[in-house]
């Protein structure tokens, strides 16, 4: 494997990051002259002061956005409306589009169906690897520690930004200009700016799983089963967070085909909650909660 593929490789499989830009200008407007259309002089010395110019801003990367698009950030921002879609679809039955609250909470479903799943193939890919340990298959045993180990990567690919994997913008512009890759292109740094609670859990799974790793090629049974033993406990609840607002967003769907807005409340704040004692512990206050039940 050539030194750049290595690269890419590292970069890719790497220890959720969450990043935002924002660039704005605005115009700036020049009066017009008194004497528009008149010829100008050219023996008479002009008391006019030249326009002020404004400044020109630089043009943004090609590639800037792509880099620092976070699909987690744009998940989570999704699910924030669709909590706020539901509030306006079903508090206040006389103006609610049932048809809205349906979609919507089809659509939180859909998101916390996902986070669910991959939780779940971790869990079930340790528990399973460590119940082999137990029966001496260490070959099964090595098998579903490495399921559990893609399956984080897989969850990586889909909600991390390319910037989290060592991808600048000048390295897709080198791909671009010289169609092709692995090349002359530059490449950065792996840049996280997730929470630093969330990276820290992360990064405590990832030691577990890898000297779970260690610990079946050793064939040593009691370190295996520590280390699955501890890596269960978040799998586990973090499933368990992720079926709960699954279920009640479902639930709310449910209740949207049956025209019941009016009992729509107790799930909701159910999900309300589940999200704001995640955020207690995961984020750094940068996020946003679900907005609160009117009343509550």
């Amino acid at each position: 494997m050539s030194d750049r593929r290595k690269l890419f490789f590292v970069a890719a499989m790497g220890a959720v990051a969450l990043t935002c830009a924002l660039i704005g200008c605005g115009p700036s407007g020049n009066s017009e002259p008194a004497n528009v259309g008149a010829a100008p002089s050219t023996n008479q010395p002009s008391n006019e002061q030249p326009a002020a110019q404004a400044d020109t801003p630089a043009p943004a990367h090609p590639f800037a956005d792509w880099t620092t698009h976070s699909p987690l950030k744009a998940t989570m921002r999704s699910m924030w409306v669709d909590c706020g879609l539901i509030i306006g679809n079903s508090y206040h039955p006389d103006v609610a589009d049932l048809h809205m609250l349906e979609d919507v909470a089809d659509d939180l479903a859909r998101r916390a169906g996902g986070f669910a799943g991959y939780w779940q193939t971790i869990r079930d890919a340790n528990r399973d690897s460590a119940t082999a340990a137990k029966e001496g298959n260490w070959e099964l045993a090595t098998e579903k520690n490495a399921l559990a180990h893609s399956t984080c990567g897989a969850c990586h690919y889909e909600y991390w930004p390319w910037q989290a994997r060592g991808f600048a913008p000048d390295t897709l512009k080198g791909w671009k200009d010289s169609q092709d890759v692995f090349g002359d292109e530059p490449w950065g740094s792996q840049v996280f700016s997730a929470p630093a609670p969330l990276r820290a859990s992360m990064q405590k799974m990832a030691g577990l799983m890898l000297g779970a790793e260690a610990a079946i090629i050793e064939k040593n049974e009691a370190e295996t089963l520590k280390l699955t033993g501890e890596l269960h406990k978040p799998a586990e609840k973090q499933l368990e967070i992720w079926r709960g607002i699954e279920r009640r967003a479902l639930t709310i769907a449910r209740l949207a085909r049956e025209k019941k807005p009016e009992e729509v409340g107790e799930q909701y704040k159910a999900i309300a909650k589940a999200c704001n004692d995640c955020h207690a512990e995961a984020s750094d206050g940068r996020g946003l909660n679900p907005l609160p039940w009117p009343g509550e």
